[in-house]
């Protein structure tokens, strides 16, 4: 589960830096096209931002949502297998001292 706890935070890091150079673009963009507007000039056409990033889109939680239910479920099964155990090793010795 650790692994893919890393693989998750490792993507969206990713993500929120694509992101954040998109939106670093689109300022320098908007200040050019100010600048080039106060010095009489045409401003510059506006650009697809997906087509020049490509922002991925955020993982799907259901993997990671699965595996912890599957461990949810072998701790829950380990647990009653592991107190069947020990009533069974505690009615033994009790069994064994009244001899």
């Amino acid at each position: 589960f650790k692994a893919e706890e890393g693989s998750l935070a490792y993507q969206m890091r990713n993500i929120v830096r694509d992101r954040n150079r998109a939106n670093e673009h689109l300022l320098r963009r908007k200040e050019e096209n100010a600048l080039r507007v106060s010095q009489g000039l045409a401003p510059l056409p506006e650009e697809d931002i997906a087509r020049l990033f490509k922002i991925q889109a955020e993982p799907s939680r259901l993997k990671s949502m699965l595996l912890l239910g599957q461990i949810d479920a072998y701790s829950q099964s380990l647990g009653s297998a592991a107190s069947e155990g020990y009533v069974k090793m505690y009615s033994v010795n009790t069994g064994n001292g009244s001899d």
